[in-house]
């Protein structure tokens, strides 16, 4: 599903700077561009997460989410991952699963990635019967992980 804000011309512009600082791992220099960033729309706010993650940040990335929900931004498919990827990083493992949950609840749930991460929650919560029954779904959904 494409939103409205994916075609507004700047997204481009600010989202590729921040994906390059946040692989070079420069946290602080992807702040500042978001900072630079005159209305901030749900794919910046998508990528700025990704970079909370890749760049390990992940109390920040739970303070983006707070500032995410209080927007009431209807989330995507990318944005759920990556908060479920913050909530691994701070070690919070049910709070992710149940992002999952909401995903799959939504309809949005239809991509490997999610499916991979949940995956993780579990096994890091030891819970390997459940990671098993959610590897059932994916490849009952037809989908297949990635390499």
């Amino acid at each position: 599903t494409r939103f409205p804000e994916a075609d507004e011309p700047s997204n481009r512009r600010f989202t590729q700077k921040i994906i390059r600082l946040a692989r070079q791992g420069s946290w602080e220099d992807v702040q500042s561009v978001f900072q630079q960033i005159p209305q901030k729309n749900l794919i910046v706010y998508s990528a700025l997460l990704n970079a909370a993650v890749r760049c390990g940040r992940f109390k920040d990335g739970s303070n983006i989410l707070q500032d995410l929900r209080a927007r009431e931004f209807q989330w995507t498919e990318p944005v759920y991952v990556s908060a479920m990827r913050i909530q691994e990083g701070l070690r919070c493992y049910a709070e992710g699963l149940a992002l999952f949950r909401d995903m799959q609840h939504r309809g949005l749930a239809i991509n490997p990635p999610p499916y991979v991460v949940a995956m993780n929650l579990c096994s890091q919560r030891g819970q390997y019967e459940e990671a098993l029954r959610i590897w059932d779904e994916m490849i009952s959904a037809g989908l297949k992980p990635q390499a």
